[in-house]
């Protein structure tokens, strides 16, 4: 049986992920007594993953849906060098990974990359992933 062929290359919306990685510190205050000392309230790292999404057409005569390198330029120059090997408190009021990603976002949309940038997503913890995702409306 052969393989269907569902029209012309163009005409497709496909996703890329790229992953990246971030090491990043924080101090978190707690919630409910800012004096008690716990995991999350010690100054502490993390070893991150960041997964950025793209969504585009695939070129016609690249194959591809995406410039790759010029996608790890920006991401290196705007996102991994803002963040990376920094203590999170010097950058964000509340260091959260919730606030982190947020700014991540914030920060793809700003960039050359807006126009295909779909979501982004941050794994701090084996137990915590954030995401956050463009709301585009037609």
């Amino acid at each position: 049986m052969r393989a269907q062929t569902f029209g012309p290359i163009t005409m497709a919306n496909v996703y890329i992920t790229k992953r990246y990685s971030l090491y990043c510190s924080h101090l978190i205050m707690a919630c409910d007594n800012p004096n008690e000392k716990t995991k999350e309230t010690s100054f502490h790292g993390h070893s991150m993953d960041l997964l950025v999404t793209f969504k585009n057409s695939i070129h016609v005569e690249s194959g591809l849906s995406l410039d790759r390198d010029f996608a790890d330029k920006v991401i290196q120059d705007k996102i991994i060098r803002k963040y990376d090997r920094r203590n999170l408190n010097n950058i964000l009021e509340i260091p959260t990974g919730e606030n982190l990603i947020q700014s991540i976002h914030n920060d793809l949309q700003s960039t050359d990359l807006n126009s295909i940038y779909f979501q982004c997503q941050l794994k701090e913890t084996n137990k915590n992933t954030f995401s956050s995702e463009v709301n585009k409306t037609p």
